[in-house]
């Protein structure tokens, strides 16, 4: 339901503002909210996020793609970063997407499966986390929930 009343009202204020492009039934114009703050915090669950940042989000990802997919526009807004992509159980559409997102916007993607890094094996699960860290601007787990919200801090 807030799929739906989120495109609505996109559509409406794109409209409103002479726009008249689509990505992915979300129109392109203006950001739905300039005041967001979403730097330093980390997306575990959607419930952590008020309805506005959502919109926002989805806004900036919609806006994005046009411009890299239709305008042509190269934006290095990743450039010199790195992305740790740990997966438990492999997803084709999971990993395509993120990787080819990241490497759009300039950044390197590194897959890595639980038998790439051996985790809890060779190492401890916390000296893992806090390594990838380390080394990484951002990870990104297909792995456990508990996994996810006890190292998304360090």
């Amino acid at each position: 339901m807030l799929f739906i009343n989120l495109r609505t009202l996109l559509n409406n204020a794109a409209l409103r503002n002479g726009h008249n492009f689509v990505v992915r039934n979300f129109r392109c114009g203006q950001p739905v909210q300039d005041k967001v703050q979403l730097k330093g915090r980390d997306l575990l669950t959607l419930k952590n996020f008020t309805g506005e940042e959502i919109k926002y989000m989805l806004w900036l990802s919609a806006d994005l793609k046009f411009r890299i997919k239709q305008k042509g526009e190269y934006l290095p807004l990743l450039q010199g970063k790195s992305l740790g992509m740990i997966f438990e159980k492999r997803s084709t559409r999971t990993r395509l997407s993120t990787e080819t997102g990241f490497a759009l916007l300039g950044g390197h993607p590194c897959f890595l499966t639980t038998d790439d890094i051996h985790l809890g094996v060779n190492e401890s699960l916390t000296d893992t986390a806090r390594f990838v860290h380390l080394l990484l601007e951002a990870y990104f787990t297909i792995y456990g929930y508990i996994l996810k919200r006890k190292y998304a801090s360090l």
